[in-house]
């Protein structure tokens, strides 16, 4: 915004507002598929440059040999947020995808990351 950066990778919920209103302008996102809260903006792969997939991802964890029974119910208890209507909104606004998956589609997920 201040003209001293010539490119910046930032996130969707952070650089939006700012393309938005003109002040820097977004060349594409990260993501496989536009994104429907900015689909004005083309994927990486429009511009050239495929199979380019990235970007930030945000999880709960737990300390290790914390009991089952617990980790079910913060699973339960995030998924369940989640899947408020006020959450998933909010979120899609900023661009976010919600998963919500199992512990074990996460540990897979890091994994492969």
């Amino acid at each position: 915004m201040g003209g001293q950066v010539q490119v910046l990778f930032d996130t969707l919920a952070q650089a939006l507002p700012h393309a938005k209103a003109g002040r820097v302008r977004a060349l594409a996102v990260t993501t496989l598929k536009r994104q429907p809260v900015a689909p004005e903006i083309p994927t990486m792969d429009e511009q050239g440059y495929t199979g380019w997939e990235t970007g930030p991802w945000f999880g709960l964890f737990a300390r290790a040999g914390t009991p089952e029974p617990v980790l079910e119910r913060l699973h339960l208890e995030t998924v369940k947020a989640l899947n408020a209507a006020e959450v998933r909104d909010k979120l899609a606004a900023l661009g976010a995808n919600v998963v919500g998956n199992s512990p074990a589609e996460f540990s897979a997920f890091i994994r492969a990351d």
